[in-house]
């Protein structure tokens, strides 16, 4: 918004006179002044920045008050004989196609995590072809035991990927040397999907590294030897967007870049289908 100031030059009795403007021109006085007349829109104003912080606040304050008188009104109907309204899962009730991410394998159970939330008890009869790091679709029942809110009784088979396109780059020996393919998928949460920075590729791949020692050739780990390295040309590329009713993952890989151990390493189902449920 641009702000115009116009004045006489006149005085009341008709005599000529210059006013500060003319003289000072606009200061950053009148610039703030300004602002807070809402004539012209602050720019780069800390103190507006400070202003919506502290509203969000009070937002979060009287949300909790409110939350709080609620919860006292229920007690107080409680206290008196009223009914109480009282929220709690139901034991006999199967919940079912919710996508739950492994996060840990012990040598009969396994974790898994709902959200960021980790309380999926995983029984060893559903985790043996499981990675840690991979997403699936389970079905679940409320059954707290220890630090565990949910177990897991049934895994959901997983859609394989449609194959749109793909070049093939042979060796002299006709061996294949750089693959491109196209696929689509159902449609996924991208950022659920890949994780910032592909922590979820990296961690399939780090468990791949664990669970097989020839891994350990193949995939070079960073300095703190805990993660795989993922700039390397062994690890396969993916670009991953989402159309209306699918997703589409383009993937890049040299698989002559892996030796003879790991000639058989299937990154489509090793990697590409532990990202997506």
């Amino acid at each position: 918004m641009t702000l115009i100031l116009s004045s006489s030059n006149l005085n009341l009795d008709g005599v000529d006179t210059q006013t500060p403007w003319h003289t000072d021109g606009i200061t950053t006085e009148d610039y703030e002044m300004a602002q807070e007349c809402g004539l012209i829109t602050p720019r780069n104003d800390k103190r507006l920045e400070q202003e919506i912080e502290f509203n969000k606040m009070i937002d979060y304050d009287v949300e909790f008050e409110r939350q709080g008188d609620e919860f006292i009104q229920e007690f107080e109907h409680a206290w008196d004989g009223s009914s109480y309204n009282c929220e709690y899962p139901d034991y006999s009730k199967t919940f079912e196609y919710i996508d739950v991410r492994v996060v840990m394998k012990k040598e009969n159970f396994a974790i898994g995590t709902i959200d960021g939330d980790n309380n999926v008890y995983i029984p060893a009869g559903l985790m043996n072809m499981l990675t840690i790091g991979e997403i699936v679709q389970m079905n679940i029942v409320y059954h707290p035991q220890g630090k565990n809110t949910w177990k897991a009784i049934y895994t959901h088979p997983k859609y394989s990927p449609i194959i749109v396109d793909q070049f093939i780059s042979l060796t002299e020996n006709n061996q294949c040397d750089h693959l491109s393919q196209t696929f689509d998928i159902p449609k996924q949460n991208i950022g659920k999907m890949i994780g910032k920075n592909g922590i979820c590729i990296q961690k399939v791949l780090n468990d791949i590294v664990y669970r097989n020692k020839k891994a350990k050739e193949v995939f070079t780990m960073k300095e703190d030897n805990k993660n795989v390295d993922m700039t390397q040309d062994t690890v396969p590329k993916y670009d991953v967007n989402n159309f209306d009713d699918f997703t589409q993952v383009k993937v890049w890989d040299i698989p002559s870049s892996r030796n003879k151990s790991m000639k058989d390493f299937n990154q489509i189902n090793e990697i590409f289908m532990k990202l997506y449920c």
